[in-house]
């Protein structure tokens, strides 16, 4: 495994790139591509376009200056989840959406490849590993690939469907790209020298001063002065824990304000269907047989903010400006129950906070507890502990968020990780 360099950017004629972007909203992947886009463009002449496989997404990266964007074959993406593990693969709508891509693979993949091919371009760069229609495309076009793995799969790394989807990604690309340690572990990346690790960058606002002050950001931002505020931007999500963080603010004085920056769906109205669902994973997961709370997510948090004292959590909803959040923040947490990779995490630590994570295999390769934040258990319980232990001891707090920032520096300076 070997990290970004700094090197200095390969000299020669301008290369025509296609970025191909997967997703549907605004978020880690999205965020992470327009940085690295935007850090190329900076160091070199060469010819770039984003295919984007939902159209909604052209907006995002349309304010990119010298960067064409259109949208692209609507790709297979749900049967990729599934494979790659990021999705239970024995649900039944993961099963029909595999099936019926399955079915569908050779027209799709013909469909793409004399989208490419149309392109001329030296180089598609993927940037999600779900997108395996894509990546038989370009085989079939003979485009070089690389393909940027971006998630974390759910699934043991010795599970058959993960290992089978591994192999494809080392043997269809030219070169992978993983962002971080737990997605090359996941990948098997030591089986192939393809397979490397580069960070995702920040952006460049998070290392160039001047960073608004505590009191400027709230004031900013509307919010109270006075309370010890804590972030998380993962908005309603299953996989950012959501709920143990609305759970936590019940426990929670009046001095802690907890808030939700991110997508914040409305819960559908109550029903006995779901209230029956939501007991029944309640007692599998107390038996130790569902370890990630993940049904009917949106109104298992609803009922929980309906029950927290008034003022306890905002619900900042989907923001384009995070830095002047996380500026106004004493913590940022980071509830991840799959164990992937935090771009939050990088994000506070660049702007000289301490972190709060969950517990997981990810974290502990990235966040020395005690160092640059605290790994606690994904309770509610566990979460509010160590809440109040940063707003007890101000000066350990201040000293975890310097050893962030250090780290910050060394490995998602936007520059570094471009070149």
């Amino acid at each position: 495994m070997c990290e970004g360099s700094g090197s200095t950017v390969e000299k020669g004629p301008p290369r025509r790139i296609l970025y191909v972007h997967h997703g549907q909203v605004p978020g880690g992947a999205p965020t992470s591509l327009r940085n690295m886009v935007a850090g190329i463009r900076r160091l070199s002449n060469h010819n770039l376009k984003i295919l984007c496989v939902f159209p909604q997404m052209m907006g995002y990266f349309a304010q990119l200056e010298g960067v064409e964007v259109e949208s692209h074959e609507p790709a297979f993406t749900t049967s990729g989840r599934g494979l790659l593990g990021m999705s239970p693969l024995v649900a039944t709508h993961m099963l029909k959406a595999i099936f019926a891509d399955l079915a569908g693979a050779r027209r799709m993949v013909r469909l793409e490849a004399e989208r490419l091919a149309q392109e001329r371009p030296d180089l598609v760069h993927l940037n999600s590993a779900i997108l395996w229609s894509t990546a038989l495309a370009c085989h079939v076009a003979r485009i070089p690939l690389l393909w940027h793995v971006r998630e974390a799969s759910m699934a043991p790394s010795l599970a058959p469907h993960l290992l089978l989807y591994g192999a494809l990604i080392r043997r269809l690309a030219d070169r992978v790209v993983c962002i971080g340690p737990t997605e090359y572990q996941k990948l098997h990346g030591a089986r192939s020298s393809r397979v490397v690790v580069v960070r995702n960058s920040l952006d460049p606002s998070f290392f160039d001063p001047p960073i608004p002050s505590r009191r400027a950001a709230r004031r900013a931002l509307g919010l109270p002065l006075e309370p010890f505020i804590y972030l998380s931007l993962g908005g309603v999500n299953h996989r950012k824990g959501t709920y143990q963080i609305v759970e936590a603010a019940r426990e929670l004085p009046d001095s802690f304000l907890g808030i939700l920056a991110g997508p914040c769906p409305p819960a559908p109205p109550p029903s006995r269907r779901v209230d029956l669902a939501l007991r029944l994973e309640d007692l599998l997961a107390g038996l130790g047989l569902v370890k990630v709370l993940s049904s009917h997510y949106a109104q298992r948090v609803a009922r929980s903010l309906a029950a927290c004292p008034p003022g306890r959590i905002h619900l900042a909803g989907p923001t384009q400006d995070v830095r002047s959040y996380i500026a106004a923040s004493d913590a940022v947490v980071f509830g991840d129950t799959t164990s992937h990779s935090g771009r939050p995490v990088f994000e506070a630590w660049a702007l000289g906070k301490p972190v709060v994570a969950f517990d997981t295999p990810a974290m502990r390769r990235e966040l020395q507890h005690g160092r640059e934040g605290l790994l606690v258990s994904p309770e509610a319980g566990a979460l509010a502990a160590a809440l109040r232990r940063l707003c007890a001891d101000p000066d350990l707090a201040r000293a975890m968020g310097e050893a962030g920032h250090t780290r910050a520096l060394t490995l998602f300076h936007p520059e570094r990780n471009a070149r």
